[in-house]
């Protein structure tokens, strides 16, 4: 890479690649000056001052990381990360809470009710002390989570009584879920692959239903709330034990841990080549990593399109890397929301 840039200093991606090893190993100076090189030799660019910002800000040396935000914003007023990363710096600081304000809403309003532009201007208004707004968005948040959570039980309980597995709910500012299955849970203590086909197809119709009981709440929210779907397959085998001592199931092995790093940072995955993060409104992406998996999903996807519970808009998706994460692929559709059978579970024998 250092050759690369040597080479051709005013070829970007060199600079973000070494970067990225720099920041994987924690050399955080390195990385800083090598984005100092860049901004030297692209002055025409907002990217690289965003970066360096977030690392600035990240070492806590505010006042550089403001500086260079506001160099971004000087070349392209309309960067969004440099305006989101602002607005967010100026809350965290209790400062210029006005102007944080005015950043936060013209990020929403350039690209909608994306995640981290949400919990941006969330932070906005709780730092402006606007109680009244965020007490509404807690209680909506609340109510909404209690309909899915519920909804989510019900589902489950049902399916374990044809199909025992291994199930973990969590809630926070969404509900997350996990399901384990394996010949060991079974009776006969065999497991077909027309069970994982069956499972991936069963998860792909509990993401339909939230969605559909989720716009169904919608109108009784104070603040009216989207929902986004993610699901991650692995059809991998897994070594998984229960540990007594936390009262939970936890992973063992390098291909296990790598599982669970996917997981970690998953919510915050982007489409290759742009700024658009992976999950979105109304819509359930589905990320896999072998082509196996994949095919498997079209062929679940063409299903419920036929059955009216997606849309016919399928895209076919490459996710940028992450931090110890590569080759990661997703399928994203639509969820047909008018139609009512997107609420109810086609039922499925064990076999």
């Amino acid at each position: 890479m250092k050759k690369s840039i040597e080479k051709n200093p005013s070829f970007i991606t060199p600079y973000l690649t070494l970067a990225k090893i720099y920041i994987s190993r924690n050399q955080i100076d390195n990385a800083i000056e090598l984005y100092s090189r860049l901004i030297k030799n692209r002055p025409d660019q907002p990217g690289p001052h965003s970066l360096v910002g977030s690392l600035y800000e990240q070492q806590q040396k505010y006042d550089l990381a403001e500086k260079h935000y506001k160099k971004a914003l000087e070349i392209n007023p309309d960067y969004i990360p440099a305006v989101n990363n602002l607005a967010f710096l100026y809350a965290d600081q209790d400062k210029n809470l006005n102007t944080a304000l005015d950043l936060a809403r013209q990020a929403k309003e350039r690209f909608g009710k994306v995640p981290a532009i949400m919990d941006t201007l969330g932070w906005v208004y709780y730092r402006k002390k606007f109680y009244d707004k965020r007490k509404e968005y807690e209680a909506s948040v609340f109510s909404l989570n209690k309909a899915l959570s519920a909804y989510l039980t019900k589902e489950n309980d049902k399916l374990q009584q044809t199909f025992p597995h291994y199930f973990e709910k969590r809630q926070t500012d969404g509900v997350d879920y996990m399901i384990y299955i394996g010949a060991s849970m079974r009776k006969s203590q065999e497991l077909a692959p027309f069970h994982i086909k069956n499972m991936t197809l069963l998860q792909l119709m509990l993401a339909c239903g939230l969605a559909w009981h989720g716009e169904k709440i919608k109108p009784e929210l104070k603040v009216p709330l989207d929902t986004c779907h993610l699901i991650l397959v692995n059809h991998s085998p897994l070594s998984i034990r229960f540990r007594f001592d936390e009262k939970r199931f936890d992973v063992d092995g390098a291909y296990d841990v790598r599982q669970e790093i996917i997981k970690s940072r998953l919510d915050k995955a982007m489409v290759k080549g742009g700024r658009e993060r992976l999950t979105q409104p109304a819509r359930i992406a589905i990320v896999y990593s072998r082509p196996d998996e994949g095919e498997q999903i079209k062929e679940h996807i063409a299903f419920l399109i036929n059955q009216g519970k997606l849309n016919d808009d399928l895209e076919f998706l490459d996710l940028d890397e992450m931090p110890e994460v590569r080759g990661l692929k997703a399928l994203r559709v639509g969820i047909n929301l008018e139609s009512e059978t997107a609420g109810r579970i086609i039922e499925m024998k064990a076999g």
